[in-house]
């Protein structure tokens, strides 16, 4: 990032702030640890017991109606297809678009664990439960400057041109955009507006939120109408906004989990293990450590067997079959104008590093002082095994 930094004068600040993401690996991308925080006394007995002392798990069934029942493992994968372990009263998933959200979802699916999902922006009921009795929070994180530059990418895919021969919807493209194209009102200004404005160039329009631009309040405007552009400080808006602190209850978010999809320095991305681990880790607020891991072990694998590829989102099959994989051709103007937009998601993954964010870090973004404590202990899952 930042090639040329002289390019501007302001760049260097900028470019420690974008770089700083990177310490994020520092703690996120650690081996996750196995234990969980312990389960408050006096919660409901179906949603927190431990089954320490038993061969047996529990069968939880997505209808509410539907009792729950004790059974063995091969028994709750194989002859209960239905079987659940039904944790959305206590855990809610926050998926943030083109940060590998789906990729999470589909772990948790696998393994039969249902939570609370917002996509794509924070559902206000899902707020409202996390500030009065839901304690735990998953969020994946991203760089916000290449989440920007893939969302608006991905939006150039899925909404319909003029020109185009796809069948046109106004839901279904985003799993076939081979077949399908987002088409109403708002998507077509929204196409419009990326052609036509921007030029379909991410570039341009980064380089419109310098602040000395012409366009900069337009651009601003524009920019909260792209598909996916809500923001990380948007979402946890309600863990760092003071009013909206005066909300959160004692019984309610306690737990935080930040799942990072950036690869570390020497290339090797963690972020499948880590969505691995995320099963095992909730599965152990319910089971002892050798039950949960037994769990984990004999989770089918996705009809591999029958000869099924590995499940893959969308958007990277698309990119994958057609070749428009493309690097970021951000200028670094445009990275830097774009990233000092972004700085209060800079800030808020400085306040997930906690104490391992590091002083030089610190000294370059400052962390939210005032941000829900839960936040400073988004990485304090991992392990250094």
């Amino acid at each position: 990032m930042f090639a040329n930094a002289n390019v501007w004068v302001k760049t260097k600040p900028c470019f420690y702030s974008v770089i700083m993401v990177i310490m994020v690996m520092v703690c996120c991308h650690f081996y996750l640890h196995l234990h969980y925080s312990s389960v408050k006394a006096g919660d409901d007995v179906n949603r927190n017991v431990h089954y320490r002392d038993s061969a047996l798990i529990k069968c939880d069934r997505s209808r509410k109606k539907v009792p729950s029942s004790l059974m063995t493992i091969p028994e709750f994968y194989e002859k209960h297809r239905k079987c659940t372990h039904m944790l959305k009263d206590t855990v809610a998933f926050f998926h943030v678009g083109k940060a590998g959200g789906g990729t999470v979802k589909n772990e948790l699916r696998k393994n039969h664990i249902v939570v609370s999902m917002s996509h794509p922006y924070p559902e206000k009921s899902r707020i409202e439960d996390l500030q009065k009795s839901m304690t735990t929070l998953i969020i994946n994180v991203r760089d916000p400057v290449d989440r920007f530059v893939s969302a608006l990418r991905w939006r150039l895919i899925v909404l319909c041109s003029p020109d185009d021969n796809r069948q046109r919807r106004k839901k279904g493209a985003a799993s076939n955009p081979y077949d399908y194209c987002k088409t109403s009102k708002s998507y077509r200004e929204e196409e419009q507006m990326l052609r036509e404005t921007y030029r379909s160039d991410p570039n341009v329009l980064a380089e419109a939120l310098c602040d000395g631009s012409p366009s900069h309040k337009q651009a601003i405007e524009d920019y909260s109408l792209i598909g996916h552009s809500t923001t990380l400080s948007q979402w946890l808006e309600f863990l760092i906004k003071p009013t909206m602190l005066d909300k959160i209850s004692d019984d309610g978010i306690q737990n935080f989990i930040a799942i990072p999809l950036e690869k570390r320095g020497d290339g090797e991305a963690y972020f499948k293990r880590h969505i691995q681990q995320l099963s095992l880790h909730l599965l152990q607020t319910r089971y002892d450590k050798e039950t949960a891991q037994n769990l984990v072990k004999q989770t089918p694998q996705d009809g591999k067997s029958k000869g099924k590829k590995e499940w893959e989102h969308s958007s990277v099959k698309f990119h994958n079959s057609t070749n428009t994989t493309t690097p970021s051709t951000l200028s670094p103007l445009g990275e830097c104008c774009l990233a000092r937009h972004l700085q209060k998601d800079y800030r808020l993954i400085q306040t997930m590093l906690g104490d391992d964010g590091g002083e030089r870090m610190v000294d370059v973004v400052q962390p939210l002082m005032d941000a829900h404590p839960a936040i400073r202990n988004a990485c304090s899952w991992g392990s250094k095994e």
